[in-house]
């Protein structure tokens, strides 16, 4: 019983924390939600599990859509992503993350990511667009 209160304590403090945060993003700035996006990683890992990222804040109701359909049409089972697309795999040890300043064409940001994982070099770039004022990542 002591091990799993102290798990519901430390998958509780992360909520509160994720929560915090979010509400701390700049969603007028396309970097600042990419930069946000990647905050929970630099937790140590035994506080963070990309598996609970709550990802709706930053993301689009068209991939947000994506995503669902992906679930729904699983069944249950593992749908086509199977790993956390924000570091290109399933472990992390994420280090010497910088996002670039926004690329602005045809009302959509570019930015990218890129940081290393396990020392693997990784480059992500964000498609955002912009939802009621706040930008999301779109692709």
């Amino acid at each position: 019983m002591e091990v799993c209160s102290m798990r519901l304590l430390v998958a509780a403090l992360a909520l509160l924390a994720s929560i915090t945060a979010v509400g701390a993003v700049d969603f007028s700035n396309p970097k600042a939600v990419v930069e946000a996006l990647y905050a929970p990683y630099f937790q140590p890992t035994d506080g963070f599990d990309y598996s609970l990222l709550d990802d709706d804040p930053y993301i689009s109701t068209r991939l947000k859509a994506l995503y669902l359909k992906d679930q729904e049409e699983a069944a249950g089972d593992i749908g086509r992503i199977d790993f956390d697309p924000y570091i290109n795999g399933q472990d992390f040890q994420v280090s010497d993350l910088a996002v670039s300043d926004p690329v602005y064409a045809g009302g959509k940001a570019l930015v990218h990511a890129t940081f290393k994982n396990f020392e693997s070099a990784q480059d992500m770039g964000y498609l955002l667009v912009n939802e009621g004022g706040a930008w999301k990542i779109d692709n």
